[in-house]
Parts: structure tokens; C-alpha cells; sequence
């Protein structure tokens, strides 16, 4: 048996490792990992005539990610835009459960890295077909009263982040029917949410300091097997057991999170 091979050192250093292990990252991640999200939204101020060109598409929503905001890298990994509507007063949403619209937009979504650069020069991200239309649903009503009545629509994913600041445009197509109804009032929230640079910093952190301990794990392991043996006498599970920590480094590092 392969526990009877290994010295007893060899094994009170193995498990004194992983217990190591094991204990830094409940730590790490109960008590000094920041939180895995962060958003930003903004609730932009809307005349009443400005409504009414947004509801017949006339005119855009419009939203600036730049001054005032919180700064973007490539640390952030992964950014979601969207948009909140409300229903317009309490008496509707207390009178209905819920109602879905399936709400058509042309959608623009823009991106630089110089904070001062203007609309026009920001580069177009995704299609460059301005006409293409974009089918959010619209989900209103009793359940989602804490949003102003109605669930957040994600406009734009990105999985990456390639710029620091971004821009976006939403034209609305066929909201019109729901303002002639009254049923959308001229409040809407729009924002981003990004995965924390401070909770990646400390993933790379965990995942370094896993592989280095992996790392010397294995080579702990084969030192000892061919101290007191010659590599082509070892047996089916001690090279099972090296094929382990090899891929168990492996799913530390960073190479595992590109699958």
C-alpha cells in the first residue's frame, strides 16, 4: 500500500500542508474576501417632454460611465449593463400580479480608455448595424415591487473588460403603447454591475498560493518514492497519485479558468 511506503514525515507534511491550506482559504473567504459584485446605477433626471420623445423613439436614453464613477480594468473580468422601468404609481402594481412586454430597442454600446474622449471618437462595440433591433423582456407587477415594479432588463454583457470607460445608447421602439396607457412612468434606472478587482486580487492570490503548495506537495513526493525506490518499481497508485497533483495544480492555476 502506498500509505505504507511513505515515511511517516512524508505524511504529517502532506497533511499539515493541506490543513494549512484549507484554513487560510476559510479565512481568506469568510472574513477578507470582498464581495464578488459591485453595481452603480444612476436614476436620470427626465422632463416630461423629454419622456415623451424617449417613449415615441424620437430621442435616446443616453448613459455616461466616466466622470464620477467607478474606474474599470481588465481586473473587473466580466461587466453587465441595464436598465430599470417603473410602473407608474402603487395602485397598478398592487391591482396587478405581474405582465411581461416584449420591449424592441436599437442598442449602442461604447467604449474608450480616455476619460475625455468625446461621444463620436468612443469605438462602437458588438454589431455596427445601427438599425439592428434588440428584444428585451419586460417583466412588471407585484413581485417585482422593490425595483419600482418592474425586474431589471441586462442590455449589454461583456465578458471582458477591454476599456475604462463606456457609453451607452437605447433607442425604444415600441414603448410608446405602455406611456399612452400611463402605465411607465418617466423614472428609469439605469447602471452596471462588475465583479470586484479586490475579490480577483485575492482569487490569484489563493490559486498562486495553491499551486506553489501543489507544486511542493509533488515534489516532496517524488523525491521520497525515489529515495527509497526506483521510479519503474512503483506501483499503479503512487503514479495515479502523482497524475492527481498534477492536475489538481492544474485546476489552480490560471490556465483552468480560460474552461
Amino acid at each position: 500500500m502506498l500509505l505504507e511506503r511513505l515515511p511517516i514525515p512524508a505524511l504529517l507534511l502532506l497533511f499539515g500542508i493541506y490543513c494549512v491550506i484549507i484554513l487560510i482559504t476559510f479565512i481568506a473567504t469568510s472574513f477578507g474576501a470582498p464581495d464578488y459584485f459591485s453595481s452603480y446605477y444612476e436614476t436620470p433626471s427626465i422632463t416630461k417632454t423629454s419622456f415623451e420623445f424617449i417613449c415615441n423613439g424620437t430621442d435616446p436614453i443616453h448613459f455616461q460611465y466616466r466622470y464620477g464613477k467607478p474606474h474599470l480594468t481588465s481586473l473587473n473580468m466580466e461587466v453587465l449593463f441595464y436598465i430599470s422601468l417603473s410602473i407608474n404609481g402603487f395602485e397598478f402594481v398592487n391591482t396587478v400580479d405581474s405582465f411581461t412586454y416584449h420591449l424592441e430597442m436599437n442598442m449602442h454600446l461604447y467604449g474608450s480608455n480616455d476619460i475625455h474622449s468625446s461621444f463620436s471618437n468612443d469605438t462602437l462595440i458588438g454589431t455596427t448595424d445601427y438599425s439592428t433591433v434588440h428584444t428585451r423582456t419586460l417583466q412588471c407587477g407585484k413581485i417585482h415591487h422593490e425595483i419600482g415594479g418592474c425586474k431589471s432588463m441586462i442590455l449589454f454583457r461583456e465578458p471582458t473588460v477591454e476599456y475604462n470607460y463606456y457609453q451607452m445608447q437605447i433607442y425604444f421602439r415600441n414603448l410608446q403603447p405602455l406611456c399612452d396607457k400611463n402605465i411607465i412612468e418617466k423614472r428609469m434606472e439605469i447602471g452596471y454591475a462588475y465583479i470586484n478587482s479586490g475579490y480577483n486580487i485575492v482569487d490569484i492570490v489563493m490559486r498562486l498560493f495553491a499551486t506553489a503548495c501543489t507544486a511542493l506537495v509533488a515534489v516532496v513526493f517524488v523525491v521520497v518514492t525515489l529515495m527509497r525506490q526506483t521510479w519503474s518499481a512503483a506501483t499503479t497508485e503512487q503514479k495515479w497519485l502523482l497524475a492527481v497533483l498534477f492536475f489538481l495544480g492544474f485546476y489552480n492555476s490560471f490556465v483552468a479558468t480560460f474552461f
